[in-house]
């Protein structure tokens, strides 16, 4: 063999396995892209849903904002006036009911004829004491209703007259509607999970984990989630590895997500 045909044959070698190197890095490369914008379009739904709460959320509070001004005369009319007003803001909401606490007295007032038990005192609530110390329209955490054992939000809002806190009003609603719109909202591989402020799981499509605590439902996700207001993370459930991505509610506090089985997410 030549010195030209040896120099031929290195040149040839070296061009061979440096296309490789570069094939290599290539893909690498993709990959990682392609990951990235997995991330990214898993994070693009979580925000959604999160806005879509927010969006709910907030034309709630407009009410009843709308019908706290309403009722700045609160200590001028009649009672019968009162619960007119309460019945027309539950059906503009679209609630149970609207009630009325006042701070002098101590009154809880209901648009429907429901009666305080003897001795209630709304002062204490968690919906009045969320308005007056914020003194806006407030959403509180979802709790169970006695009345139709699931679970509900009171949206209030401070009633006030020329600068003096009069009491609050507030209405129940029934979150079972929430929930069931966001159940036909359908993810490839994934589905949607709620938590309140306590960090209790308010709505799963495993029904038997609404209530829990995460930590008990999935202690390797309740670990990795710390202050931030929205991330994504990968965490072990039942065997599978999955995807969770979630971004804070700015009206409620609560933390919407959607989890994903991760072999479907990062199929490419």
């Amino acid at each position: 063999m030549n010195f030209k045909t040896k120099i031929t044959l290195v040149i040839s070698v070296f061009m061979v396995a440096s296309l490789g190197v570069f094939g290599i890095f290539g893909y690498m490369d993709t990959k990682r892209n392609s990951l990235l914008q997995v991330e990214k379009s898993v994070a693009m739904a979580s925000n959604a849903l999160t806005d879509y709460i927010d969006l709910w959320v907030a034309s709630k509070k407009a009410v009843i904002a709308s019908g706290a001004r309403s009722l700045s005369d609160l200590e001028e009319i009649s009672e019968r006036e009162l619960k007119a007003r309460l019945r027309e803001i539950t059906r503009t909401i679209g609630g149970i009911d609207s009630f009325v606490g006042t701070e002098a007295e101590g009154l809880m007032i209901y648009g429907t004829d429901t009666q305080a038990s003897a001795g209630f005192n709304p002062r204490v609530r968690p919906w009045y004491t969320l308005a007056k110390s914020a003194m806006k329209e407030v959403a509180t955490d979802a709790y169970i209703s006695a009345t139709t054992k699931g679970y509900i939000v009171a949206v209030a809002a401070p009633i006030v007259k020329d600068g003096k806190f009069l009491g609050a009003v507030a209405t129940s609603i029934d979150l079972k509607v929430l929930f069931k719109e966001l159940e036909n909202i359908k993810f490839e591989g994934g589905y949607t999970i709620i938590q309140d402020t306590k960090g209790l799981v308010i709505s799963h499509p495993e029904l038997e984990l609404i209530g829990k605590d995460l930590a008990e439902v999935a202690p390797d996700l309740a670990r990795q989630i710390g202050t931030a207001k929205e991330g994504v993370l990968e965490y072990a459930y039942k065997g599978t590895q999955r995807i969770y991505t979630y971004k804070i509610s700015n009206e409620t506090g609560w933390r919407p997500a959607i989890t994903f089985d991760k072999s479907t997410a990062y199929a490419f």
